[in-house]
């Protein structure tokens, strides 16, 4: 069997690929495009497992039985130590539904199907990614698709000549790298989790791997010029590291630079240049030689600090989970992973009944953690009961729309009984704020309730919405409400913090202001301003039809998932209260520009301001529940329970002003 040259380099590469993915999720700020290590990583294997490939195939040693051997060496060991250290610290910590979400996650990491899995359940109602322990793995199940692939692909190709088999390479990246391009814009959750957009990123590498001058083409470069392009890919990969941010459309087009750089990494510098021999470095190769049980081990770390404060951990917390994700590393580094690549220790049977063992057990272990939902009696009846209040509508599913394929306003639920004279209009906010408000109308005989949400979607008239659909649905919603002359209410709420500074999350209890999220070219000022005037036009076109509006402050946001404060072992330990949630000082200067902006609205006298907060706050704290219900169910969005009460201020003002009109009428 043929064993290519080591490259301590590449190695060193691996240490900036591994360190960047890290100290990006350690929230440091100098490391905001540090999400391109994944990147560096494709590049890498696709460079190193296409040459080990092509050159048995070369020399007929190849077979798929021992590439898939030295695969399983690689990646199991590890990882099945990783799983279950990860299943048995959120058997401890966990609450119910978290524990469950992370049972599926487990399984679908076993089946390497977990970025299938991660774009299902990631949207724009799951939890801030920094609560996912398992988030990170969608990038192995990527490379190990494409190593269900490679192997076959290459192993037809080798009976043509060298240059059919790249070709061929060429046009499979080609044809990946377009499908990339034209998903970046209209589903950027697909682009950035499906196999088949990441593939032109591995085919880079395994390009390289065919074409490298120094091995495959007589083609002599100047010292000066390797040293140059080798400097040259070092200086891009840190400038995007750096430089890229949240707001980087990424993958697609961005993807491309440090795809490149890496590329002029791997094929110039080496022991002769500068770049070459500072990668080389035996710190810096260390590092690279944890690398993969570093990035096994450090989003559970972080994920599981923020689970168990409830927040993301910040300054001190922050180095301490560092050093532990170092120290997890080197010895799963020297006790798992070395052990397990030594042939004479562990021969190729012993690692395939291993590798079933341990994926059977895993896979079962997963299984029933779902099948018994998070196993709930670890917790009393009482937070189990409590628990179950932070229920959303049981129309969400059916009701509620997004993307491109959405539910079309003119199909748009209407319930429940009895003619229908209120709608309810805005994103996913308003989904229990319609259902609640049609129970309240049908047991007070006044007529049924037209619902019309979609997610993430925010009011999109006169200006565009990076949104898949939200443009278009939000006009075709308007058209459908102005229409319909029998419709004399129309309830409209948008999380407009959220639309214009992103999640509370990431900062919180600090009130950061981030960017919106609702497009990606407009700069911060011009977007705000370009979403409040499709905002306002949006209350015209409803108020020239003559419908009465009522414009509902935004929800109050929490720090936490609702469930921290019910189940979490590190809520109310000082005698504080489970239930407060954020103060009413962080709502209202979350908020100011916001409330601001609606206020100036209620002059109009078709125009209903709702302060929202009513519903959910006292004089200092917001609050997530009485004790005896929730008021939320997850972070953000109202439970049933909470939009009952927010409905409850709505049909008040409606009832008052009516009052009034009828008084002044006499």
């Amino acid at each position: 069997m043929t064993n290519p040259r080591y490259r301590a380099e590449i190695d060193g590469l691996r240490c900036i690929a591994v360190l960047s993915v890290i100290l990006f999720h350690a929230g440091m700020p100098w490391m905001s495009g540090g999400f391109v290590g994944v990147d560096i990583f494709f590049v890498i294997s696709g460079y190193l497992i296409t040459g080990i490939i092509q050159s048995e195939l070369l020399v007929g040693e190849f077979s798929l039985l021992r590439f898939y051997e030295r695969r399983a060496r690689r990646i199991l060991p590890a990882l099945f130590m990783m799983l279950s250290t990860t299943l048995v610290v959120g058997w401890i910590i966990l609450s119910p539904g978290q524990l469950k979400a992370l049972s599926q996650s487990a399984v679908s990491v076993i089946f390497f199907l977990s970025n299938q899995y991660f774009l299902l359940k990631t949207g724009y109602f799951s939890p801030s990614a920094s609560e996912l322990p398992l988030l990170h793995m969608w990038s192995l199940s990527v490379e190990e698709q494409f190593y269900l692939i490679l192997p076959l692909y290459l192993m037809l190709l080798i009976r043509f000549r060298l240059r059919w088999t790249i070709f061929a390479m060429s046009l499979a990246l080609l044809l990946s790298l377009a499908l990339c391009l034209r998903w970046e814009v209209r589903n950027p959750e697909l682009n950035f989790f499906f196999a088949g957009t990441r593939a032109w990123e591995l085919l880079a590498g395994g390009l390289l791997a065919l074409v490298n001058p120094s091995e495959h083409v007589p083609v002599k470069v100047s010292r000066f010029m390797r040293e140059a392009l080798a400097t040259l890919g070092v200086l891009i990969l840190l400038w995007a590291i750096s430089s890229y941010d949240e707001r980087t459309s990424f993958p697609g087009a961005n993807a491309v630079l440090p795809v490149f750089a890496t590329l002029l990494v791997i094929t110039f510098a080496d022991d002769n240049t500068v770049v070459g021999r500072l990668l080389s470095l035996r710190p810096i190769v260390g590092m690279g030689l944890i690398s993969y049980s570093a990035y096994l081990w450090h989003q559970p770390v972080f994920a599981f600090l923020s689970l168990w404060n409830g927040t993301k951990p910040v300054g001190l917390t922050i180095w301490v989970a560092l050093v532990l994700i170092f120290l997890l590393s080197w010895t799963s580094w020297r006790f798992v992973e070395q052990p397990f690549r030594d042939r004479g220790r562990f021969r190729g049977d012993t690692i395939a009944r291993y590798s079933v063992f341990g994926s059977v057990v895993l896979g079962a272990l997963g299984l029933i953690g779902h099948l018994e939902n998070g196993f709930p009696l670890r917790f009393s009846n009482s937070q189990i009961a409590l628990a179950a209040t932070a229920a959303p509508s049981p129309k969400r599913n059916q009701c509620h729309t997004e993307g491109l394929d959405y539910l079309a306003p003119s199909k748009a639920c209407t319930y429940f009984d009895g003619p229908v004279q209120w709608a309810v209009l805005g994103d996913s906010h308003t989904v229990e704020i319609g259902y609640a408000l049609a129970e309240s109308l049908k047991e007070r005989g006044e007529g049924g309730v037209l619902h019309l949400s979609s997610s993430g979607c925010m009011p999109a008239l006169i200006t565009t919405s990076s949104v898949p659909g939200c443009a278009s649905w939000t006009r075709a919603a308007i058209e459908r409400i102005v229409s319909d002359s029998a419709i004399s209410n129309v309830v409209v709420l948008y999380r407009h913090p959220f639309h214009l500074y992103g999640s509370q999350l990431p900062n919180f209890p600090n009130v950061s202001e981030g960017i919106p999220q609702f497009t990606r070219t407009l700069a911060p000022a011009e977007a705000r301003e370009a979403y409040w005037q499709s905002f306002f036009e949006l209350a015209r076109l409803l108020r020239a039809a003559n419908k009465t509006v009522y414009l509902l402050d935004p929800v109050p946001e929490l720090g936490r998932h609702v469930e921290w404060h019910v189940f979490s072992h590190a809520a109310g330990v000082d005698g504080t209260d489970r239930m407060a949630a954020p103060s009413l000082e962080f709502y209202r200067e979350r908020n100011a520009d916001v409330l601001r902006r609606i206020s100036a609205l209620k002059n109009d006298s078709g125009i209903r301001h709702i302060e929202t907060a009513l519903a959910f706050c006292d004089l200092e704290n917001c609050r997530v529940g009485d004790g005896q219900e929730l008021y939320y169910f997850d972070d953000n969005h109202p439970s049933i329970s909470g939009a009952r009460r927010i409905v409850a201020l709505v049909l008040k003002f409606a009832e008052s002003t009516v009052s009034n009109e009828t008084n002044s009428e006499r």
